[in-house]
């Protein structure tokens, strides 16, 4: 089963190309505004949700070449597991 992507436009009520950093009209007390921001806040919460849900607390284990062998990233970079811990606070950033 997959998950049906985002429809923006929808979830927001305003046009995902829509720039407000360009608008000056784009002010707080706008209702499309609240409701934006709203709906961001309430798909962040959600998604802090599902985050929690698979992070551990095993401590990142690296091999000769920085790849955390305990959480199975193979990648360059910061380890997933400790980008959502740090995202989630649990970390020191």
């Amino acid at each position: 089963m997959s998950a049906e992507p985002l429809d923006l436009d929808a979830t927001f009520n305003v046009p995902f190309t829509f720039d407000p950093l360009r608008d000056p009209e784009w002010t707080p007390d706008r209702e499309d505004y609240r409701h934006m921001r709203d709906g961001l806040a309430a798909h962040a919460k959600a998604a802090q949700a599902l985050l929690d849900t698979f992070i551990d607390d095993e401590p990142c284990s690296f091999d000769h070449h920085g790849y955390c062998q305990t959480h199975g990233w193979f990648h360059e970079g910061e380890c997933n597991m400790a980008r959502a811990r740090r995202l989630l606070g649990l970390e020191p950033a």
